[in-house]
């Protein structure tokens, strides 16, 4: 994967074209992350200092792992119309953060290194995930579009899913599950 480097430049535009990309982008400083195009695109390795990802005008999946760099406190997540991938530690996203989906089938993907409370104010998002957490609270107070939550090899964890609604909601565990001594 081709790593990106660019010292000192708050705002970043990428734009995708023909095959599919995968780059690293550990050596930028960038705040906010614009990306459009028509080709997929595989981001990993996001340096800490992100707090707003735009990919609302991308028209191919996007894939993106905000989990490796302890990015700081994330305030806005939006992607396009492609089938998109967004993997992040809850600890990395403020409890309110907007997060929004496009037409594709989205999936949010949480990890937590830590203890943490989100009540997003989602959209789009059909799928969350809930993966190596430690002890998450996931509020659907602000949350549409949700069909699917999937808890993902949590056999220590203590995760909490509230505030469904009377939404017809999709609940599957993944992996071992943890039992009590008799």
């Amino acid at each position: 994967d081709p790593t990106i480097t660019m010292a000192g430049i708050e705002d970043v535009t990428l734009k995708t074209t023909g095959a599919e990309s995968f780059v690293k982008l550990a050596a930028m400083d960038a705040k906010t992350l614009t990306i459009s195009g028509d080709a997929a695109l595989d981001i990993t390795d996001i340096k800490d200092g992100l707090t707003t990802l735009d990919a609302s005008a991308m028209t191919a999946g996007l894939t993106i792992d905000l989990d490796n760099a302890n990015v700081s406190k994330i305030k806005t997540i939006a992607t396009g119309s492609g089938d998109d991938k967004i993997t992040a530690d809850a600890q990395d996203i403020i409890a309110n953060a907007s997060v929004t989906g496009g037409a594709g089938n989205d999936t949010l993907t949480l990890t937590d290194t830590g203890t943490s409370t989100l009540q997003l104010a989602m959209s789009g998002i059909e799928t969350v995930a809930m993966s190596n957490t430690t002890k998450t609270i996931f509020s659907a107070t602000n949350v549409a579009d949700l069909t699917t939550i999937q808890i993902n090899d949590v056999a220590a964890a203590a995760t909490e899913v509230v505030n469904l609604g009377a939404a017809d909601i999709t609940l599957s565990q993944v992996g071992a599950t943890k039992t009590g001594a008799a």
